[in-house]
């Protein structure tokens, strides 16, 4: 079943109307690539219409990222212009230039249908202390945009603070149910004030009980943020903890607000347990510089040894019954700063993508130009990834 029937997702607000796309490449059957937003409304100029209507955009995407478990880039405005045009008055118009999907690397998408989206964007918004879960909503995705080997400290303290806003709205929204202050709340539960429970919410119904992860990443978070412990043990206290951290985070903002049974079920699949995050496709060479001719090869390599990556041809992508893509593509690699008398041997190929599951590599060909050594490297990937989500 392609993809296609999971998005729009449409959203009627007050003073405006956005519609939600997921664009596809590749044909009938081709697979997910990028969301696509498109807002209408009425705006002073074409100036206030970027700002506006860009933020009505923005302001969903968290919501998708929240229901998938999946980060998005920054959205980036393509065009702008008024609807209203005639021969006395022309309209505004503004288009900016950014690469087509086509051009991105396939990723292990997730979708989600957008009826799960709509249900959760209504429920977030019937919540009694809605602008709290709202900043954790949008914090929640911030997370999600670090969540890559190298930088996990930001990773850790988005979900901490998404954590702190969600506390604060939990507490909020029990008293606002009982038409009373969290001051008043906390004398009628008798304990020493809102701080305290701000920390049973975090305690009880964010992290349900996972004090040592919750322990942890709050450690973390403080020690980063306020510079008394040093990066390194701030990584070891997060990092084992950061997807627990992450699924009872998530959890939790989607269980306070009123959902169908069925909706919450369904968005709290464990097929959307794992994280997926802003991971670039990154081609890996790994390999020996040896001695080919003593006569004149240095005893130091004094410079680096940098590379050239050239792809040549566009990638072939097929998409199989199942979802799963299989992409096959070649590299040419260019040595840069060898020193004569020197060469690359023992040639390992390899490649960092989300949700890959076999990655096949051809014999590497090694050529020697005028002054560097000449890699084609031959790049058989199987992602193995399912964009519809299923």
């Amino acid at each position: 079943m392609p993809p296609h029937p999971y998005f729009p997702l449409v959203a009627r607000l007050p003073d405006a109307h956005c519609v939600v796309k997921s664009e596809h490449v590749g044909g009938e059957d081709g697979w997910p690539i990028s969301l696509r937003g498109e807002a209408g409304g009425s705006a002073a100029d074409i100036d206030d219409a970027q700002r506006r209507l860009g933020d009505v955009v923005s302001g969903l995407l968290p919501l998708v990222a929240l229901a998938a478990n999946a980060a998005h880039e920054d959205p980036a405005l393509v065009v702008a212009h008024g609807t209203a045009v005639s021969q006395s008055s022309p309209a505004e118009w503004i288009g900016y230039d950014w690469p087509p999907p086509s051009t991105h690397f396939p990723p292990h998408a997730r979708t989600v249908p957008a009826k799960l989206v709509g249900a959760l964007l209504q429920a977030a918004d019937r919540y009694p202390s809605a602008g709290y879960h709202g900043r954790a909503v949008g914090l929640y995705p911030e997370a999600l945009k670090y969540w890559t080997p190298e930088s996990t400290l930001l990773a850790g303290e988005y979900l901490w603070m998404a954590t702190e806003a969600l506390s604060r709205g939990i507490v909020e929204a029990e008293a606002a149910t009982s038409n009373m202050t969290p001051r008043h709340l906390a004398r009628q539960r008798k304990v020493g004030g809102p701080d305290a429970l701000y920390k049973l919410a975090r305690e009880q119904t964010i992290f349900d009980g996972d004090l040592e992860a919750l322990k942890a990443l709050q450690d973390a978070s403080d020690g980063f943020e306020h510079g008394y412990m040093p990066i390194p043990d701030v990584r070891s206290l997060a990092e084992p903890i950061l997807e627990r951290a992450a699924r009872c985070v998530r959890r939790a903002l989607v269980s306070v607000v009123d959902l169908a049974e069925v909706d919450a079920t369904a968005l709290l699949d464990p097929g959307f347990d794992q994280p997926r995050g802003l991971v670039p496709p990154m081609k890996i060479l790994r390999g020996e510089i040896v001695v080919n001719d003593p006569t004149i090869a240095p005893s130091e390599i004094e410079d680096a040894v940098e590379m050239d990556w050239e792809s040549r041809g566009e990638r072939e992508v097929q998409r199989d019954a199942d979802g799963n893509l299989t992409i096959t593509g070649t590299t040419k690699v260019t040595l840069r700063g060898l020193p004569s008398g020197l060469g690359l041997t023992s040639i390992g190929s390899g490649m960092r993508v989300q949700g890959a599951t076999a990655y096949r590599v051809g014999e590497p060909v090694i050529r020697r130009a005028r002054a560097a050594a000449e890699a084609a490297d031959a790049l058989d990937q199987r992602p193995g990834s399912d964009p519809t989500g299923r």
